[in-house]
């Protein structure tokens, strides 16, 4: 394995850190809106629909042999066309940090930092993701590693300590959501877990060699953070209700605050807040790399680091701005961002593995050893 080389283990730890992501605190409100107390089940649903997202998106993945997606594209598609695919991905990936930095800001100035000005908590906070990515890959699996054990250790805890305060006829009656209810939940809730996960593909196979191994831990990734969201919608919905829930615009925040164990243990709201500021470290940093890394290929840069900083300061400077309010963000999130995410998750790699099928099944037999995903 050379020095570039993620583990399999740091891997499983990526996935699942970046599919609970954003999804902790805000979307377990939007969800329980939709399918009220079957929002449960809207979470299983899109808990299968990411893994079979995850085993094609790995399977995808065995295509470009060393090359990331943006080089895939280039190569498969030629100069103007690759390209063109090569900028909307960039593109996403933009929107994709820009929009989590604003998140970022947006719950720190409100609930935490009510005093800080939002510059002050974007700059801090990129600052740190840009010197992850400048230190490289290896480095942010490494932080991961660590940085998941932490998570779990929280969680667990977390999880412990709200039972108390849990309701189960807040789950009753079963099967109340119509199906086009249900469905709309899961595509929302699968918009901000499985169907952003091609940008792993920036990753694998180029610093994750496929086998065996590598399909295990993205399933295992997928089946764990996947998991971990649906513990927290039924803690939500249980605690909570359908129908506070919903007003809420951090429905996970609030869950921590209604802990009390003893009247001794309460208002620990920092716990969840800890678990999202774990969770959206690794996945803004993993937005960040894919939009560097992206835009250094395409413009044929020989080191990505060089436009980090640069880069970094136009994520910062439209992350005050991106979304002019919470409701506008609140509307993006449930009407917009799903189907934005569906083209590049889905669409776009569907349009590339046909591409390649195509190309490869009008070559001769001696030829389609050279495929075109070899690195150009």
């Amino acid at each position: 394995m050379n020095k570039n080389s993620i583990t399999h283990q740091q891997f499983t730890k990526i996935v699942a850190l970046d599919i609970i992501g954003v999804s902790i605190l805000s979307v377990p409100s939007i969800v329980i809106d939709i399918a009220k107390q079957d929002a449960w089940i809207a979470a299983l649903l899109a808990s299968f629909f990411g893994l079979l997202l995850a085993g094609l998106l790995y399977l995808f993945g065995r295509l470009f042999t060393g090359q990331t997606l943006i080089q895939f594209c280039q190569h498969l598609l030629g100069k103007y066309l690759g390209n063109g695919i090569a900028l909307l991905y960039i593109f996403f990936f933009f929107i994709g940090s820009t929009t989590l930095l604003w998140d970022i800001g947006q719950f720190t100035t409100s609930s935490v930092l009510t005093d800080t000005p939002r510059l002050v908590i974007n700059f801090t906070y990129l600052i740190i993701v840009i010197a992850s990515v400048r230190l490289g890959v290896v480095t942010i699996a490494r932080s991961a590693e660590i940085l998941f054990l932490v998570f779990l250790g929280i969680y667990v805890v977390f999880s412990i300590l709200i039972l108390p305060q849990i309701h189960l006829e807040n789950i009753q009656p079963v099967l109340e959501a119509t199906t086009p209810a249900l469905g709309q939940a899961a595509f929302i809730l699968l918009s901000f877990t499985s169907l952003t996960l091609f940008r792993l593909l920036m990753f694998y196979p180029q610093h994750v060699p496929p086998g065996r191994a590598t399909a295990r831990a993205f399933l295992v990734g997928t089946l764990i953070g996947n998991g971990v969201l649906l513990v927290i919608i039924v803690l939500s919905i249980l605690a909570l209700g359908t129908q506070l829930s919903p007003l809420l615009a951090y429905a996970g925040h609030t869950l921590a605050r209604v802990i009390s164990v003893g009247q001794f243990i309460e208002r620990i709201e920092g716990t969840m807040t800890t678990l999202w500021y774990i969770s959206m470290l690794i996945r803004i940093t993993l937005y960040f790399h894919c939009l560097v890394v992206g835009f250094a290929q395409v413009v044929r840069l020989s080191d990505f680091r060089v436009v980090t900083l640069p880069l970094g300061m136009i994520v910062l400077l439209f992350s005050l701005f991106i979304y002019p309010d919470f409701d506008y963000a609140a509307k993006w999130n449930r009407e917009v961002w799903p189907l934005y995410a569906f083209t590049h998750g889905v669409l776009f790699p569907l349009l590339l593995a046909i591409v390649y099928w195509f190309r490869n099944s009008s070559l001769p037999a001696a030829e389609q050893k050279e495929s075109p995903s070899q690195t150009s």
